[in-house]
């Protein structure tokens, strides 16, 4: 018979994974689980919202779950919104199972016998009272669990902590994660898998068994040993912060994750037995190193989905603050770290937990002389003024600023936006005059796009300093007393926009501009000589400057012509466009409005193609092109008439349709 078990965290992390389980809290959290209902057979059916609504149904019977959604996704474990259900289920149990219970009958308990031993095991653990209930409960409905449970739980607190015998508390976790980390670095030890000896060991193996080629020495193969190796080991431990995770040990799991890290932090030849070549060496720091960024996204998981304990968080937050703040985080990388540090401060609760680092490393711990902590750096600088200003240290959050805004980036757009927002409007537009003017003396360099990370970096700066000088000049203009004060705010507000519009594709910003170039075309009219460049600002010069613009693509300008009814310029993109997907996409920009000019841009362009020959490629790109032209309105009939001269010329051996 059917039967509804209690829903809980565990449950669902069993039935689906820890991924999926966070993704699905985000999706309830947001309200995207949407309906629910029970039919006469029990099964539940859900209606969860995501890039569109998805059916999501349950299945309870004889104490198995299985569960469907129609959904792409294909791997082993339940998606993201039977996750979603599920958390629905469990925030709503007991009103769901009364319904339940009126359309199915609850199977019996469990045998008593099985019930006494799983009691008297858990009455065996030591202070961990406000977990029992729910584990008894757990591994009744779950008896397959009850033995996995046994063997990780005397494994994972087989040592003595404390010496009143508790569990919690900062001691305790770092006491567990100097463990972990002895535990991880004999296991790497004990391996020695990066000998010459083992190595050619299972080369030998494999090349027996026909997985590689003898003469296959390349350094790609060493590489994947050398990475499969070291996951090897690793993933043991990131299991266990798993397994925590199920029991509801938290702050447990992340000093499993910390152990990781702070092994591939200090990784160094210190911690191999034998001697090994530099190659080799440099190899397997790299596959350890790869690790850094995997325990710290894991933890960042960790810090955006759990709830913790008051003590317990502070020792969380204080080891996750103190990599971000010591960690030498790489330029592409920066920028969705200081998003996360973001997200994850501004969960209720969280910020209160992060006092005491911000106390101890970011205000206590000052240069007398200059009163500037030592801990914080150019490359961090952002952190830090981003921190101090939500906890209330703005007078601090302004000095590091004031000192670190020329070198950093990220922090020059977020200390435009508290500028702006605290009506330093002068002080703002200085910062944004200053970012202007990269973007002016290094033209070459931006269009090339930096090469690095901090190019986004530098167009998320962009995007606050224009935003800045858009409100303090558009206000200047509005009031100005004088035509020489007005052209020269219109002059530099038209330089900025065009900047942002180009560098950052940002199509929102063209019927600003466009309205700003109207009023200089006004001025210039009445005697003005408003210049960029020793040429006059027109809608003509506009468009003239956005042609040879090559740091944005056809596309978009083709787009902006289309605004500006210039329709002669969006088919001269449509010439200029390299390829096929950027030629036809123009073409749709223009193929209501000019069928028969679009229909001979077609014709051409294959024609162009035919010209170079019969091969499968070019069949490729003839058939693409007629699938779009075949859209042109209006055009049935001298489309049929194309494509019967086409095929009549035989250049292809299948027909082109």
């Amino acid at each position: 018979m059917n039967e509804f078990p209690t829903i809980d965290k565990a449950f669902i992390i069993d039935n689906s994974s820890y991924s999926s389980y966070v993704k699905g809290l985000d999706y309830y959290n947001r309200g995207n689980v949407k309906s629910l209902n029970i039919s006469d057979e029990g099964v539940i059916g859900v209606l969860v919202e995501g890039a569109k609504v998805y059916h999501v149904e349950l299945y309870f019977n004889e104490g198995k779950f299985s569960a469907a959604c129609d959904c792409p996704y294909d791997l082993d474990d339940y998606c993201k919104h039977i996750a979603a259900a599920l958390i629905h289920l469990m925030q709503n149990n007991e009103r769901i199972k009364a319904e339940f219970k009126k359309i199915s009958k609850i199977r019996s308990a469990p045998d008593d016998l099985y019930d006494k031993k799983i009691d008297k095991y858990l009455d065996r653990v030591e202070k961990e009272k406000t977990i029992k209930k729910p584990l008894a409960e757990y591994f009744k409905k779950f008896p397959e669990s009850f033995k996995e449970f046994q063997a990780y739980y005397d494994g994972v607190y087989s040592f003595k902590d404390s010496a009143d015998g508790s569990r919690g508390g900062a001691l305790y976790y770092q006491k567990r994660v100097e463990i972990t980390f002895g535990e991880i670095r004999d296991a790497f030890n004990g391996s020695e898998f990066y000998k010459s000896r083992n190595y050619m060991s299972q080369r030998s193996g494999r090349v027996s068994a026909g997985g590689i080629s003898v003469d296959n020495y390349g350094s790609g193969e060493s590489r994947d040993f050398f990475q499969k190796s070291v996951d090897s080991i690793l993933d043991a431990f990131y299991n266990k912060a798993e397994r925590s995770l199920k029991i509801g040990d938290v702050c447990g799991a992340a000093s499993f994750l910390f152990a990781v890290y702070n092994f591939a932090q200090d990784f160094n030849k210190k911690f191999i037995k034998s001697s090994v070549e530099d190659k080799i060496y440099k190899t397997l720091e790299g596959a350890v190193k790869y690790h850094l960024n995997k325990a710290f996204s894991a933890l960042i998981e960790i810090a955006l989905s759990e709830n913790f304990d008051k003590d317990d968080a502070k020792w969380f937050y204080n080891g996750l603050l103190a990599i971000y703040f010591s960690s030498k985080t790489s330029d592409d990388r920066r920028l969705g770290n200081f998003d996360r540090l973001k997200l994850i401060s501004s969960r209720y609760g969280s910020i209160e937990y992060m006092l005491d680092f911000i106390n101890e490393n970011l205000i206590n711990n000052s240069d007398p002389e200059t009163g500037c902590p030592p801990y914080i750096t150019a490359q961090n600088a952002h952190e830090a003024f981003y921190l101090l200003n939500i906890s209330g240290e703005t007078g601090r959050a302004v000095k590091i600023a004031e000192k670190y805004w020329q070198l950093n980036i990220i922090l020059h757009s977020e200390y435009i936006e508290f500028l702006m927002k605290n009506f330093e409007h002068k002080k703002a537009l200085k910062l944004a005059v200053a970012i202007l003017k990269i973007f002016d003396k290094n033209p070459e360099k931006i269009r090339e796009g930096l090469k690095c990370g901090t190019y986004n970096e530098l167009k998320e700066a962009l995007s606050a300093a224009v935003k800045s000088v858009d409100e303090v000049l558009t206000s200047l203009i509005n009031f100005a007393e004088s035509k020489q004060k007005k052209a020269t705010c219109l002059k530099d507000l038209y330089r900025a926009l065009y900047t942002e519009t180009v560098y950052n594709n940002n199509m929102n910003l063209t019927d600003k501009l466009i309205n700003v170039i109207d009023e200089i075309e006004k001025l210039n009219a009445q005697g003005g000589a408003i210049t960029l460049a020793d040429e006059k600002i027109s809608i003509e010069s506009f468009c003239e400057a956005l042609v040879n613009e090559d740091v944005c693509d056809n596309l978009f300008k083709a787009k902006i012509f289309k605004k500006l009814s210039r329709i002669d310029l969006v088919i001269n993109m449509a010439i200029k466009a390299a390829d096929d997907y950027m030629f036809s996409s123009i073409c749709c920009l223009i193929m209501n409005d000019r069928p028969e000019e679009t229909f001979e841009l077609f014709k051409n362009r294959i024609d162009t193609i035919v010209r170079n020959g019969g091969d499968r490629d070019n069949y490729g790109h003839v058939t693409r092109l007629v699938n779009v032209m075949a859209r042109i309105p209006s055009r049935s009939k001298e489309m049929k008439l194309y494509l019967e001269k086409l095929n009549e010329k035989r250049l292809f051996t299948k027909r082109i349709l």
